[in-house]
């Protein structure tokens, strides 16, 4: 995790998983929350990865930004590949989101953030990378996006 040494970035927690710190920007301003995450790559194991999410979720207030791969997609249009995504799988992402109350921020560029580097008709490209603010978040940063411009994924949030 990188960032401008004029912030003041507190570690809260991490594991494997996660990485969770609050951010100070200068004297007088608001702080906000981000979690840097990882969903596990077991889908299988995912719920525990939901369950953390969750648990995040209730250790904050205000202000809260969560980025990373969370090896998994929200819909069939973030998918590409011969078989389509498990519905239970997309269902059980969508409510950990909706029950931590983030929203998927603003995107732009190539959509697909992750593929298996195999030949058709077996290449599989996911959206699994992305950032999600709640709504103080979004409140206060007004114009949130992720960009995508080529297979390096950045986050381009604070506008």
């Amino acid at each position: 995790m990188l960032w401008d040494k004029s912030w003041d970035v507190r570690l809260q927690s991490f594991s494997q998983s996660h990485i969770d710190v609050r951010v100070y920007q200068g004297v007088g301003d608001s702080n906000w929350r981000f979690t840097g995450f990882y969903g596990d790559p077991d889908r299988m194991k995912r719920k525990e990865s939901w369950r953390l999410l969750r648990h995040l979720s209730n250790q904050w207030t205000s202000q809260w930004l969560v980025a990373g791969d969370f090896n998994e997609i929200l819909s069939q249009d973030e998918h590409a590949g011969r078989l389509p995504r498990a519905l239970w799988q997309m269902r059980d992402f969508r409510e950990a989101l909706a029950d931590a109350d983030l929203q998927d921020l603003a995107f732009e560029g190539y959509i697909h953030t992750w593929y298996n580097k195999r030949e058709e008709p077996h290449t599989l490209r996911l959206r699994s990378d992305r950032a999600c603010g709640n709504l103080d978040w979004k409140l206060a940063y007004s114009q949130p996006l992720v960009r995508r411009k080529s297979l390096d994924f950045a986050y381009a949030l604070m506008q």
